[in-house]
């Protein structure tokens, strides 16, 4: 997980970083996936509000994702 904080500059400077891989002489397709549908990705994101920028590695999921990830089996076994 990369931590950052989000802020107005930060979000330009990913929006520039988009708008240049799409612009490369290959075939890009972007796809909007919704908190609801991704919602360990989520969680994760928004634990790291406020931590340090860098990269943290779990040998185990953190207890705040495992009620979403218990979710999601359940919703794949149905």
């Amino acid at each position: 997980m990369i931590h950052s904080t989000s802020s107005a500059f930060e979000d330009s400077l990913l929006l520039h970083d988009i708008k240049g891989f799409m612009s490369r002489d290959w075939r890009v397709q972007l796809r909007h996936i919704s908190c609801s549908e991704n919602s360990v990705a989520d969680k994760l994101a928004r634990m790291s509000r406020g931590a340090p920028i860098g990269e943290t590695l779990f040998a185990r999921p953190p207890l705040e994702v495992i009620p979403l990830l218990e979710k999601d089996l359940i919703n794949i076994v149905l």
